[in-house]
């Protein structure tokens, strides 16, 4: 009899080798659960392609033809895996021996939609007392990880997949796009002691690019002014609120650089959902 997955590990890695081996290797050493490892090749060049293909063992492989940044690379991941719960996991970090277990642990005895672990250095600790905490919705205004990466985020598979996934065609806040859609009505859990093993090596230098995350940052407030993010009066002040974090940290990086007029144009189109 066929064990039924609980986890599926998507994978998205774009001109990667060494680092994204051993993001796989770290999935193949979870212990004590059933999990499938997918990785999507997301339109590298050749010599890439081989290299990667010749040591997926028996894990599923997608291979695209063209880069479809990493929101199309996860869904087309999402679309073929097989297990009740999605994770997330870039391809330069990894998990934690422990982490798939211990999330295993957690979703058998709290019924959540989301699950977060978070990144840090392996204490060993688990996710006993305050470190692990249940929120009602993942736009609970308690809630620390707003603003958090998609690697090391747990999702229901069905959820997930009736939400849209992730919008296509940008490599940057496809993740914030993703929580104020699907945030609204989702159980979260997140479990503060360190369950991932973060660099934040970027392929490239487009998340402090400015007048590339200038674009994204528009782009998330015009579909707020749009009525895109549904929800509660309250779920729509958490959005505002973190919104105006983010634009606080952008701007904070323009007035540092030469582009103090894209700051002044990003507080003109945060004024929008500011009234």
């Amino acid at each position: 009899m066929t064990t039924p997955v609980t986890f599926s590990v998507v994978v998205p890695t774009f001109r990667r080798t060494t680092k994204v081996i051993q993001a796989m290797e770290s999935v193949r050493a979870s212990r004590n659960v059933s999990v499938e490892l997918i990785v999507v090749e997301n339109g590298s060049d050749f010599a890439t392609k081989t290299f990667l293909s010749e040591r997926i063992k028996s894990d599923t492989y997608v291979d695209l033809s063209i880069n479809l940044g990493p929101g199309g690379a996860r869904n087309r991941g999402a679309e073929v895996a097989n297990g009740q719960y999605l994770l997330f996991l870039d391809s330069d970090d990894e998990l934690y021996p422990y982490s798939l277990a211990t999330f295993q642990n957690v979703l058998a005895s709290h019924p959540l939609d989301m699950l977060y672990g978070a990144p840090g250095e392996n204490q060993n600790i688990g996710a006993t007392g305050p470190l692990f905490q249940v929120f009602d919705d993942f736009l609970d205004e308690r809630n620390p990880f707003i603003v958090a990466f998609p690697s090391g985020m747990v999702i229901q598979r069905s959820i997930f997949l009736e939400s849209g996934g992730f919008v296509e065609g940008t490599d940057h806040m496809e993740d914030l796009d993703l929580w104020f859609r699907m945030g609204t009505n989702t159980r979260f859990g997140a479990i503060s002691s360190p369950h991932l093993f973060k660099r934040n090596e970027g392929n490239d230098s487009r998340s402090l690019d400015l007048e590339f995350s200038f674009r994204a940052i528009s782009n998330l407030i015009e579909r707020e002014f749009l009525g895109v993010y549904r929800g509660t009066e309250q779920q729509e002040k958490v959005r505002k609120h973190t919104i105006e974090k983010v634009v606080e940290y952008y701007c904070k990086l323009y007035a540092e650089s030469t582009s103090s007029k894209l700051s002044a144009e990003l507080q003109k189109v945060l004024s929008k959902i500011s009234r």
